[in-house]
């Protein structure tokens, strides 16, 4: 007997099929008439989620070692250097900005920095802190100036453990640093680096 809606008795060929079709099927007899609705996807449907691979965010301490996300790898590859940060303690806060424009700093010019230098009042105990300004007329665009800071970190990563003495070293890039090369951005920041030692420890 075939439903008033259209759909197949219990029992008939065409049942079988829709049981088959459909992931689930309620059927609710109702004086010797039967109807049936779908209450999921397709069994079709079903099977092709399952199969489908979902990527879900891992955090960086739960990611096991090795394992790098392909975009970071590109732009890693990209860029040449890593995306470790500088120590805190190394870094330059707002206030440390604000105690070195009324301090007396020298400057000297590389091939893709200006160093600003000197020595705080109070920074004894400090050690060494750095840190990189990119104008957006050195360089317009964000990646750009994104880049060369990036850079300019792993380059000052470097020379950290060589250096002990206090002093404050702030380095502004020029708009050569544009298309400079790691490389090339580690040796004006290893060479002006060396040249604020020396004339530190003369003054």
């Amino acid at each position: 007997m075939v439903a008033s809606y259209g759909l197949p008795a219990t029992g008939s060929s065409e049942a079988m099929k829709l049981r088959k079709k459909y992931s689930t099927v309620d059927f609710f007899p109702t004086a010797g008439t039967v109807w049936a609705y779908e209450t999921h996807i397709s069994a079709e449907k079903e099977k092709a989620i399952k199969n489908t691979r979902i990527s879900q965010a891992i955090r960086h301490d739960q990611r096991p070692s090795g394992l790098v996300a392909p975009a970071q790898k590109g732009q890693s590859e990209a860029f040449g250097v890593g995306f470790l940060q500088m120590p805190r303690k190394n870094s330059l806060s707002h206030a440390d900005f604000v105690r070195i424009d009324m301090a007396k700093f020298r400057r000297e010019r590389g091939s893709y920095f200006i160093l600003s230098f000197g020595i705080l009042y109070g920074q004894k105990t400090l050690g060494i802190k750095a840190s990189c300004v990119v104008s957006k007329k050195t360089a317009p665009r964000a990646v750009d100036r994104n880049l060369i800071k990036r850079r300019w970190r792993e380059a000052m990563r470097e020379c950290l453990p060589f250096l002990s003495a206090p002093a404050t070293l702030i380095f502004y890039a020029m708009r050569p640093a544009n298309n400079a090369s790691y490389k090339d951005i580690k040796k004006d920041v290893a060479a002006l680096v060396s040249l604020s030692r020396a004339k530190l420890r003369a003054s």
